[in-house]
């Protein structure tokens, strides 16, 4: 039971570890590694503990302070979410189109989306915020605050997204494109998935990409 309780914390915080690089939010990135490393560590220290007693739950004593530690944790962590801004941890709505600039961008964001539109990274499904980084030669922590700041952008999934829907919806108002499946339009978009393409251009678009698409080509042939 123990080591299936390690198993599990160390799952969710692989899980939450593993979003972080992606994160674009400097107090969110931070809650993501302190709730991955104090629950996993606390856990941890718990089974050495069992492991070196002998599993027995004595003497009582060491137990009544395991669990009061425990206790003590989940109380910090609840007052400490309690307290923090909702957004922090909840995703605020993300930009409906690609950002334009506007005259209070600077020429690091004029760069971003003009290599955005000659390189195209996005249509790459495994492009991951590090790669992008180094290709496009801004440090991580200056394209993060560009990303987030200036375009609005919170996660870089929802940034690279963004594009990968224009590039789609150009693909499905060209009637010579017309007979292709709408899978075969979301692979070449970018996506990974055909879930993730319905539910990108859904919250784009407010519709989905074959009613998009019907909608262009009846227009097309009036």
């Amino acid at each position: 039971l123990g080591a299936f309780g390690v198993g599990l914390v160390g799952h969710v915080s692989w899980l939450i570890l593993r979003g972080r690089e992606d994160d674009l939010v400097a107090a969110r990135r931070q809650a993501r590694l302190i709730f991955a490393i104090l629950p996993s560590g606390f856990f941890g220290l718990d089974l050495a503990i069992d492991i070196l007693f002998g599993f027995s739950w004595k003497p009582l004593e060491l137990t009544f302070w395991q669990n009061a530690a425990f206790l003590f944790m989940i109380l910090v962590m609840a007052n400490w979410l309690l307290r923090m801004d909702v957004t922090v941890i909840a995703p605020k709505p993300q930009p409906k189109t690609v950002p334009e600039i506007t005259t209070n961008d600077n020429k690091l964001a004029e760069q971003l989306v003009a290599y955005m539109q000659t390189h195209k990274p996005h249509l790459n499904p495994d492009m991951t915020f590090a790669a992008f980084a180094q290709q496009i030669g801004i440090a991580q922590p200056r394209l993060r605050a560009l990303i987030n700041r200036e375009l609005g952008y919170r996660h870089f999934r929802n940034f690279l997204n963004a594009w990968r829907v224009q590039e789609a919806k150009k693909m499905l108002a060209d009637p010579a494109r017309a007979s292709d499946k709408i899978l075969a339009i979301a692979f070449d978009a970018g996506f990974a998935s055909l879930a993730s393409f319905n539910r990108a251009f859904l919250a784009h678009q407010a519709q989905s990409p074959s009613v998009y698409r019907a909608q262009l080509l009846r227009a097309h042939n009036r």
